[in-house]
């Protein structure tokens, strides 16, 4: 039984030998996809949700024998040895995967979240709780995306150039 240790955890698991037959390309999208989720799912874990918990240990175990079959694949370079003798991903490969992922796909879920909570807003602006409760669902969601849908063209043309927020300052001096 090999021991592995994870963030200062240790996990006992039957490793079975792994045979990867994969040309290096597909090694290092093979690690990056396994990271890469590894990382989201980290990101959707809270206390409300520990059942992530015992996916993400299975695949950091996977990750970890992976990572192993490194060196034969012309991968040792992104690579370090850890204290029981395998190997973990280095700093520097670790932000490129941020640097090639995550700066994009904050961006995105960030543009859209905004979209989202201001139709949401303007939704219930428009229409009086109600008139919402009387609608179909199928129609509430039909304005909620062309409202969103508003708003997300909006922000993909003009960014923030555009929106200004109503304040009860008289001068903007005092803004400041």
């Amino acid at each position: 039984m090999d021991v592995i240790l994870l963030k200062n955890k240790r996990f006992f698991a039957k490793l079975k030998p792994m045979d990867l037959k994969l040309e290096r390309k597909d090694y290092e999208a093979l690690v990056e996809i396994l990271k890469v989720g590894l990382l989201l799912l980290e990101d959707l874990k809270t206390d409300e949700n520990k059942e992530l918990d015992g996916l993400i240990n299975r695949g950091e175990l996977l990750l970890s024998q992976i990572l192993n079959h490194g060196p034969k694949h012309g991968f040792k370079k992104y690579l370090l040895k850890n204290r029981d003798g395998g190997y973990e991903l280095g700093e520097d490969y670790l932000e490129k995967i941020f640097d090639n992922y995550f700066f994009e796909f904050e961006n995105l879920i960030f543009w859209e979240s905004l979209s989202r909570k201001l139709a949401q807003r303007d939704l219930l602006r428009i229409h009086q709780r109600k008139v919402l409760k009387a609608m179909s669902d199928p129609e509430k969601l039909s304005r909620l995306f062309k409202l969103q849908d508003t708003y997300s063209s909006e922000f993909k043309n003009n960014g923030l150039d555009r929106i200004f927020v109503e304040s009860d300052f008289e001068d903007k001096e005092e803004m400041a």
